[in-house]
């Protein structure tokens, strides 16, 4: 199962710390990010502190009915990383930055704690709230 510490190795970067194909390589390789002794295909790194991220389990984010996701009401700046080269194996994997640097709302499944243990998805839309336009 899934914990929280899991989810902050995979997806917690640091506040200050910027999307790059430098910043792909070396905290994947630094944190160990394997999936069965090969380069993971991708990865999300959130720019954040710890707090806000476990806030989307609590008062920061909508709950998706039916499920243990949340879905961020405001966006998080994020770096997804793509293997770059699917030949290699650890611990020489190389990525590359794609959305360095985006402004995206996350969602995150949340245990019984309400704390984050998986990255679902990130994208650039922030959650409706009913409907919206004219009727």
């Amino acid at each position: 199962t899934a914990s929280y510490n899991d989810f902050k190795k995979r997806h917690i970067a640091g506040v200050h710390e910027q999307g790059s194909d430098k910043l792909c390589t070396q905290e994947i390789c630094k944190r160990n990010l394997t999936i069965e002794k090969r380069c993971k295909p991708r990865n999300t790194f959130i720019f954040a502190k710890e707090n806000d991220v476990k806030e989307v389990c609590k008062k920061q984010g909508v709950k998706i009915i039916n499920t243990n996701l949340y879905m961020s009401r405001k966006p998080f700046r994020i770096v997804d990383c793509k293997n770059a080269d699917q030949s290699l194996s650890p611990p020489n994997c190389i990525y590359r930055a794609v959305n360095a640097n985006t402004m995206m709302c996350i969602t995150v499944a949340c245990d019984k704690n309400k704390l984050p243990v998986h990255l679902q998805k990130s994208e650039n839309v922030p959650p409706v709230f009913g409907i919206t336009g004219r009727v």
